[in-house]
């Protein structure tokens, strides 16, 4: 039973990092491109 539930749990759990992570990446390229305008 708990390893059923696990199973289903692993694919919500990557499907939260993906979004953290694609947030994350949003911003990081915004600091990143608002760094090399400052540059120029």
């Amino acid at each position: 039973m708990f390893r059923r539930s696990k199973i289903i749990l692993w694919p919500v759990l990557i499907l939260k990092v993906n979004e953290t992570l694609g947030m994350f990446f949003r911003v990081f390229k915004k600091v990143i491109f608002r760094i090399e305008f400052n540059k120029i």
